[in-house]
């Protein structure tokens, strides 16, 4: 099938999980056998279009099979979401200077990443088949005042022109049912975003030879996951407690991965941190705080960061792109991930962080998406009130530090889970929802939501 995917970012200086998620999809549905085009914004300075031709000739025939090709708009803001990011010279340029490569191109569906691409479709509709299929995130739940108002009206438009829509979490998913009732009537989805390729690809954290010794111990032991009466409780306890301590011993982290915006909360982190530096606990845990992400140009980053600096000087903070063996370095080496907002529609780092072992503290109550896959239940995410008072949050960070059997068994847990659910899976998904929305069987509606991956099962139908 030939997809065209509109995404105001892409792989053009990539600051946010939107970008990485439609990098992730492009590339998976290529490799699927699907043609995909992609029309991105680009700052200033990216004037090339197309893919990066290959150093041989002999390898362009591969590269045209698994890889996307790519159609930039260069856009004068850059770095942010909001309205004051560059969403209407995306439009504008989408529909002047690419509309006759991407009518020539003949595309079965369009795929539109958030409310951004609700501008350029329409700027394009003489070049595209009837259909599109955003959100794949809800921005209005953050938004406020006249930003509230305009996204609002422009994701409604959205789920309007849709044959059928897909969102990131059942929480989204409610929501939009909730406040667009109307607009909402073609089938709705929620399609998990997957771990990753260039993270899935590598390999997790090998065990030490502690750690072995602690494995065979379990196991003798009847296991630390065993029944009851398969090993004494005093010897099963004793195999947990070393197994544990092998796996911390390479940890000393306490990490938040966030983009450094208001609305994904970083400032909790840094007055949980400002707790703990104040009670002399991170020292005496042998704790090293880091801080992770983009955007601490912002007013609101650099506010943030001299607070920061303020409150815990030895807090690591790493404001350069990380590339993903660098994040996967540092996932090994953290003991918890600290997730701050309240509300995420996925929140693909606790995933990120998963894959390498590492357990997250996330928002309870199903309002951050990635809980959509790690589950509470299972034990393979750990689960708080984000809004209580910091002082309350700290002491629960705080047990949490001092309980490394119960990090060490979800980080293992975590980890199972999210390489589990592949790029690749994700990608089918995608283009299955598509294909019988085309034929005219979606399903869904506002009658209940498919839910592609849940427990493991493939799709389950949740009303």
């Amino acid at each position: 099938m030939r997809f065209v995917l509109l995404s105001l970012e892409f792989d053009a200086g990539t600051f946010s999980g939107n970008g990485i998620y439609a990098c992730s999809q492009a590339r998976s549905l290529a490799q699927l056998g699907h043609q995909v085009l992609v029309v991105a914004g680009a700052p200033a300075g990216r004037s090339s279009n197309g893919t990066a031709t290959p150093a041989h000739p002999q390898q362009e025939q591969q590269h045209q099979l698994d890889q996307p090709r790519v159609l930039y708009v260069e856009l004068p803001v850059w770095g942010c979401l909001d309205t004051s990011c560059g969403w209407r010279e995306y439009a504008a340029g989408a529909g002047s200077t690419v509309a006759a490569e991407v009518a020539a191109f003949g595309a079965a569906a369009v795929l539109g990443v958030d409310w951004h691409s609700v501008g350029a479709y329409d700027a394009l509709a003489a070049a595209l088949p009837p259909g599109t299929l955003p959100p794949f995130v809800v921005y209005h739940r953050t938004a406020a005042g006249k930003a509230l108002e305009m996204i609002a009206a422009r994701e409604a438009a959205a789920l309007a022109r849709s044959c059928c829509s897909l969102v990131l979490s059942r929480s989204d998913a409610a929501y939009l049912h909730m406040h667009f009732p109307g607009a909402a009537d073609s089938p709705l989805h929620v399609l998990l975003p997957a771990l990753r390729s260039d993270m899935e690809s590598l390999p997790p954290p090998q065990p030490s030879n502690d750690a072995a010794a602690a494995g065979a111990a379990a196991t003798a032991a009847g296991g630390v996951d065993t029944v009851a009466g398969a090993g004494t409780a005093a010897e099963l306890e004793a195999a947990a407690d070393l197994e544990a301590a092998a796996w911390a011993a390479a940890r000393c982290h306490l990490l938040c991965c966030v983009r450094v915006s208001p609305e994904k909360e970083p400032h909790r982190f840094v007055d949980v941190l400002g707790e703990l530096q104040r009670r002399g606990s991170l020292q005496a845990a042998g704790v090293v705080p880091v801080m992770c992400g983009a955007g601490w140009g912002s007013d609101y980053g650099a506010a943030l960061l001299l607070r920061l600096r303020q409150l815990v000087p030895q807090c690591v903070v790493h404001d350069s792109f990380l590339g993903p063996a660098e994040m996967a370095v540092l996932y090994a080496s953290t003991l918890l991930n600290l997730h701050p907002p309240t509300y995420d529609a996925y929140g693909m780092t606790v995933v990120e962080a998963a894959s390498q072992g590492a357990p997250s503290l996330v928002q309870e109550g199903g309002g951050v998406g990635a809980t959509d896959l790690l589950s509470g239940q299972a034990g393979e995410v750990l689960l708080c009130n984000m809004e209580q008072p910091v002082g309350q949050l700290a002491d629960m960070v705080e047990a949490v530090l001092a309980d490394r059997a119960r990090l060490a068994a979800t980080g293992r847990k975590a980890m199972a889970k999210a390489r589990s659910w592949t790029e690749r899976d994700n990608a089918a998904a995608l283009a299955g929802h598509v294909e019988r929305a085309l034929a005219g069987q979606g399903g869904g509606g506002a009658a209940g939501v498919e839910v592609a991956h849940d427990d493991g099962s493939g799709s389950s139908k949740v009303d």
